[in-house]
């Protein structure tokens, strides 16, 4: 399960579960148990139901978890110093690099 669509094709899961809730909300909606145990059930109901290689969506829509998103970005403008994304691999460690580009 995850809801982070571009990172998950770019790791290529044998068989996961896309979440399209903002990242760090997988479990479901916070405070909502309803949703989290529905969330829950639909991602391991992917044990039995996934024959096929990829990725599934579930089919769960949370509007104001993005629009809770989106107004904690622009009360926090300047906060984020992360770099931009983009396709330069980065690795935790220097033996991580090794092994990585050796394969």
């Amino acid at each position: 399960m995850g809801s982070g669509l571009d990172i998950m094709q770019a790791g290529n899961p044998p068989r996961a579960r896309f979440l399209n809730y903002p990242l760090g909300f997988e479990a479901g909606q916070p405070f909502n148990e309803d949703n989290q145990l529905a969330v829950l059930a639909a991602a391991i109901s992917g044990f039995d139901e996934m024959t096929e290689p990829g990725i599934e969506p579930v089919n769960f829509s949370w509007e104001q978890g993005w629009q809770m998103i989106s107004d904690r970005d622009k009360n926090s403008a300047g906060s984020d110093l992360r770099s931009e994304r983009d396709a330069t691999p980065r690795y935790q460690t220097p033996r991580d690099k090794e092994l990585a580009e050796g394969s």
